[in-house]
This record gives structure tokens, sequence and C-alpha cells, in this order.
């Protein structure tokens, strides 16, 4: 009997966002099925998510941005448990792929990079957020660059559109289109 393969899937939002219902828990049984063990790691909760675009308790939510990342130091440690690892967009929500660059060139693992936003393009920022109020800091700690570095560590992008595709094949060869399925 074959050994069940793990793989590690990342992915900034929780659940409760559409790119990661869609994008990464939509695929979780069918990965089941084909005996890979997936583990589900969204960057924030459910309630940060439900809260991010509030303009309040600005300080607070920098705060828990930041926990969120010491959150997922242990993955640095328990990366040898996994075969692969799989990157919705981004793990974290700021900051460079530190984790990503971890997991793929110092622990060796294969990356499945799965685009489905132009995350190289700067987004408008929301009235009342961090980005509104602090344009400077959030570009910096954003870390708009790191797509592109993301798509040149990857082994295999999967891609939700041609136009993204077209992009991501500059960095990564082995690209393949996967609309999202609603």
């Amino acid at each position: 009997m074959p050994q069940t393969r793990r793989l590690l899937m990342l992915c900034a939002y929780p659940p409760d966002a559409a790119a990661t219902r869609f994008r990464v828990c939509g695929y979780v049984d069918a990965l089941r099925a084909a005996g890979i063990e997936p583990d589900v790691r969204p960057f924030i909760s459910d309630a940060y998510f439900a809260e991010m675009y509030r303009p309040r308790h600005l300080a607070r939510k920098a705060a828990e941005l930041l926990g969120f990342g010491l959150a997922k130091l242990p993955l640095l440690r328990d990366a040898g448990r996994y075969d692969a690892v799989f990157v919705q967009r981004e793990a974290a929500l700021v900051g460079p792929p530190v984790l990503e660059r971890w997991l793929t060139q110092v622990r060796g693992l294969p990356l499945i990079y799965d685009l489905d936003d132009a995350v190289w393009l700067e987004p408008a920022p929301v009235a009342g957020t961090l980005r509104a109020r602090f344009p400077r800091l959030v570009g910096a700690v954003r870390a708009a660059a790191k797509g592109d570095t993301l798509l040149a560590l990857a082994t295999e992008v999967i891609a939700g559109s041609q136009q993204l595709a077209s992009h991501a094949r500059r960095f990564c060869s082995r690209t393949t289109v996967l609309p999202t399925v609603v």
C-alpha cells in the first residue's frame, strides 16, 4: 500500500474568504481521495478576516498580524513532515516570503503556487484602513514584489486565467491554467 503524502497548504485568508474556499478547501476531498493528506494553514483567523477592513482598532490589528506571523514559526521546525507545499497567493499578508523561501530553499520542498489574482499590482487603499492612513509604511511592509518572487521559487504554478498564466510563465515554465469554479 502506498504511503500517504502530506501537503502543507498555506493561504493568507481563512475559509470564509472566497479564494481560500474555492482554490484551497474545494480540493481537500479530492486530494484525500488521491492519497494526499492536506494540512490547510491560513495566516489569519476567521474573526480577524471579519474585522479586517473595518476602520477601527488599527493598533490592535497590527499587533494581531504580528502574532499570526509568530504563530507560523513552528512550521519552520515541522517542515520535514511534508512532501510539498502549496501556497495560495501568499503565506502571509505582510512582509517578504520568508516562510516560503525557508520551505523551498532550506528544506527543499517543491512549491506549488496558486495564483488567482494579479498580485504584482498594488490595490487601491480602502478608506480608514492601515493602507489608507499609512500608505508608505504599508507599502514597505506589504512587499509587492512577493508574488514574482514566489513565481520564481515555484516548481509548478496554477493560474486562474490565461492572463495570469502569461505573467507566471515569465518566471516558471510549468504553469497550468485552472480557472476558479464556483
